[in-house]
């Protein structure tokens, strides 16, 4: 399963992934049997899905995980959880838990200026940015002018 048992410093925007040992049956792996809480013990929103060729569910948070938690997953065995093709359910609930970094920054898309600047290598009147191999801004300018 990933992340991995205690992992700490795991992305805010993460999938959780568990491989099944053999094929299951994809309409018992669902938002009811494959669950992610929140330190509250809340339901944390999330889609599941199943690749059945790589035998690996995935569940998908519909937001950024809260910064700094510990979230736990349980995928729900026995009578009621997680069947594999022959029916035979999972002999326990699989529950494991990890720590979710702070949220991912996410840099809004706003256009500023509408022209391109023909002296200045096309970028768009009143802006310019340079960021570093990381992403990073580097430096970012404005220019307030004729247009």
């Amino acid at each position: 399963m990933t992340p991995a048992r205690a992992a700490t410093g795991v992305s805010a925007t993460t999938a959780v992934t568990a491989t099944f040992s053999e094929p299951i049956n994809p309409a018992t792996l669902t938002a009811s049997t494959f669950v992610l809480r929140n330190p509250a013990n809340a339901v944390v929103s999330a889609a599941v899905s199943y690749n059945a060729a790589t035998r690996v569910g995935t569940l998908t948070p519909s937001a950024l995980l809260a910064a700094s938690t510990t979230c736990t997953v349980t995928i729900t065995g026995v009578i009621s959880g997680v069947k594999d093709i022959a029916g035979h359910a999972l002999a326990s609930d699989f529950v494991r838990s990890f720590t979710a970094t702070g949220a991912a920054v996410t840099l809004g898309l706003t256009t500023i200026g509408s022209l391109a600047d023909s002296g200045d290598s096309n970028f768009l009147n009143g802006s310019k940015s340079r960021t570093s191999a990381a992403g990073r801004i580097v430096s970012m300018s404005t220019r307030a002018g004729d247009a």
